[in-house]
């Protein structure tokens, strides 16, 4: 079973997504306000994170 190790894992603020590098050279962007509004969050829970 190969791992996937993560580098590097930040949040850019200049364009909202989690950046992600892992040691095998792949890169995941997560874009944060579709999550939000998938997930239906509401001001509370967003205090919470």
């Amino acid at each position: 079973m190969e791992e996937n190790n993560i580098l590097m894992c930040e949040y850019n603020m200049d364009n909202g997504y989690v950046e992600v590098t892992f040691n095998n050279g792949n890169c995941l962007m997560i874009y944060c306000d579709d999550i939000e509004a998938r997930l239906k969050m509401t001001e509370h829970s967003k205090a919470k994170i």
